[in-house]
């Protein structure tokens, strides 16, 4: 039987000393072996996840990656159709290694409270999304620190803990900067690009300083949601509208006088030719009510004929609109984009998830923040849809697409890119192949995740990018 490490934490707080002592002679706490092996990895997967979401990856690296191991461990075997025993005995040391981490985070708690404080704000205003490449390198200082207090060393944390803090909270700040301000600058820039100064000098400067106002309300008060939305969005409204006007502007240059004179003259004739009709409506005193209704009710579905088929134009341009700037987002190794009918497919080629599990790393979070931004610019609902090759029983399988969905799904609601109620996660197995299972490249494509967007388009011919 395997021993475990029990840990103690002393804090002895007048000389600023924090110490981890520790034996190993408890035996791990076993499983009845009348236990499910399914049911208990189940919830040692959930009790992982609630880890990440606690901090325990980064609080104790050493024993959380060990509770991962020991739990990817479990599964293999249990795929593998060994003995019962030893997958529970597997789950034991998981579960074992992840109380572990538990005891450990308690002095991390201790010694850098700011720090984990300061990157819990920082993931909630999407850093890892935004600045992946940043977080990763603040997120491996902090591991190297967290390591040293695993091994009863508490120096370099205490040393560190100040820039650490500084360097989350500037991640935060920047990534509150990013998603209330980004769009409005990059069309800023477009306007500018497309000839502003000399189109619309006024409406240029008022963009700017609606971006400069947004600005500085959130420097001064981050965490004033409110009051960074509302500036947030007005800085928005105000770059879109410069650039709606650079582009209406820039369409009339190129008209000669004649023809803007003759377009005015067309839009003049028109407005005569209605308020002429109007006014003959009225004067068909002669008509019967009936004959009146009857040309009232023709004249109305002329209207709403015409309202109906712009608004199926409007909504095909929009579909359009959206799959271009799908297309535009992913590269091919991430991601290959469809349209069916009113919906957009998106085939998350670069979605990894480590063997036979559902958790989501951290490499995937480029990808994800991608698939988010398509989603809040063009979702109504989403369906998500986790494939797995033919490889292992089929129970099996439709259980690890089933789970892979589901963590997809839980990422997006927790980071407010849809709403719970617009989003369905399915499994669907090893059922829908798109290439041959016989093959190991076929295998890897089959192993995938579909997102359905469903959004306000009329169906149009499937597409593939």
């Amino acid at each position: 039987m395997k021993n475990s490490v029990i840990c103690s934490v002393a804090l002895i707080t007048f000389t600023g000393l924090i110490t981890v002592s520790c034996s190993s002679k408890a035996p791990i706490a076993e499983f009845d072996r009348t236990a499910d092996p399914n049911v208990e990895i189940s919830r040692a997967d959930a009790a992982i996840q609630q880890g990440v979401v606690d901090q325990l990856d980064v609080m104790a690296p050493k024993n959380f990656s060990e509770a991962v191991d020991s739990l990817n461990q479990a599964k293999q075997d249990r795929d593998h159709n060994k003995d019962q025993a030893k997958v529970l005995h597997q789950v034991a040391l998981s579960k074992d290694s992840l109380a572990k981490a538990t005891d450990v985070s308690k002095v991390s708690k201790d010694v850098l409270p700011q720090v984990l404080e300061a990157r819990k704000l920082a993931i909630a205003a999407h850093a890892p999304q935004y600045f992946a490449n940043e977080f990763k390198g603040t997120d491996k200082d902090l591991v190297k620190d967290t390591k040293e207090i695993e091994a009863n060393d508490t120096k370099g944390a205490m040393q560190d803990r100040d820039k650490l803090a500084g360097d989350y909270s500037k991640l935060e700040l920047d990534s509150i900067r990013h998603g209330n301000l980004q769009s409005a600058k990059d069309d800023l820039q477009t306007s500018i690009h497309e000839g502003a100064e000399k189109l619309a000098p006024k409406t240029l400067q008022l963009a700017k300083g609606d971006i400069e106002t947004s600005d500085r309300i959130i420097t001064a008060d981050r965490h004033n949601t409110e009051a960074v939305t509302s500036a947030g969005l007005k800085a928005r409204m105000s770059a879109a509208r410069l650039l709606r006007l650079v582009r209406q502007a820039k369409s009339t240059t190129k008209q000669t006088p004649e023809e803007i004179a003759l377009q005015l003259e067309k839009d003049q004739i028109q407005a005569e030719s209605a308020e002429h009709e109007k006014t003959e409506l009225k004067e068909q005193t002669e008509l019967t009510q009936n004959q009146a209704q009857e040309q009232l009710e023709a004249k109305n579905a002329n209207i709403q004929s015409l309202t109906a088929a712009n608004q199926s134009l409007a909504d095909k341009n929009r579909l359009e609109s959206q799959y271009a700037s799908a297309r535009r987002m992913f590269s091919d190794q991430e991601a290959e984009v469809y349209k069916q009918g009113s919906q957009l497919l998106l085939r998350l080629k670069g979605l990894k998830f480590p063997v036979n599990q559902a958790v989501i790393t951290k490499d995937n979070y480029p990808l994800l923040a991608k698939l988010q931004k398509v989603i809040r610019d063009t979702a109504q609902s989403i369906v998500i849809q986790g494939n797995t090759d033919s490889m292992g029983s089929k129970t099996v399988n439709d259980k690890l697409s089933q789970e892979r969905a589901i963590s997809v799904e839980k990422y997006l609601v927790a980071n407010n890119s849809i709403s719970d109620d617009k989003v369905t996660a399915k499994g669907l197995g090893d059922s829908q192949p798109i290439a041959s299972n016989k093959t190991a490249e076929g295998r890897v494509q089959n192993r995938r995740i579909d997102v359905i967007i469903t959004a306000l388009a009329d169906s149009v011919e499937t597409e593939k990018k």
